[in-house]
């Protein structure tokens, strides 16, 4: 046998098929094997991809991008959404009259309501506020947007009863 081949079992493989070192006895086994021949300790196989990545030859896979990250959520609860009044277009007055316009019938009184409250934590603050003085901004806020879900709901209500 030339030095190039060794005998193993079951035929004859280059010195170049031993590229798997047992980690135990230190004796060379073919690429293939799975337990040394010497001592029947379990072979690491070599990572097939460092190599493949290295050989041009081999055509890569495309790696998928990583998910994205999702957005940081405010741990403060959103502002309510500004009321939306319905789209039918209504005439909205605290008058007996309407200069321009011939009332032809009364449908009765239509009302809008909504009671508004604040975080404890604000009352307190509004509380003190009001004992040195000064506008309280959070309550005039507040009014405001409970007076435009009021008006919202008086026209929902018109529109119910048929008003125009």
């Amino acid at each position: 046998m030339n030095s190039e081949n060794e005998k193993i079992e079951g035929g004859t493989s280059t010195k170049s098929d031993h590229s798997i070192i047992c980690p135990q006895c230190k004796d060379p086994n073919p690429s293939n094997a799975s337990f040394c021949k010497k001592c029947g300790s379990k072979l690491q196989q070599p990572e097939k991809a460092n190599t493949q990545q290295n050989d041009p030859s081999v055509k890569q896979k495309a790696t998928p991008p990583p998910p994205p990250i999702p957005p940081v959520t405010s741990q403060v609860k959103p502002p309510p959404p500004k009321p939306t009044y319905p789209k039918r277009d209504i005439l909205v007055t605290n008058t007996e009259t309407i200069v321009g316009k011939e009332i032809v019938e009364v449908l009765g009184l239509v009302q809008g309501n909504t009671v508004r409250a604040k975080h404890i934590g604000k009352d307190i603050v509004a509380q003190l506020k009001n004992i040195v003085g000064g506008e309280v901004t959070d309550y005039t806020r507040l009014f405001s947007e409970a007076r435009e879900v009021a008006i919202s709901r008086m026209i929902e209500n018109a529109i119910s009863v048929g008003a125009d």
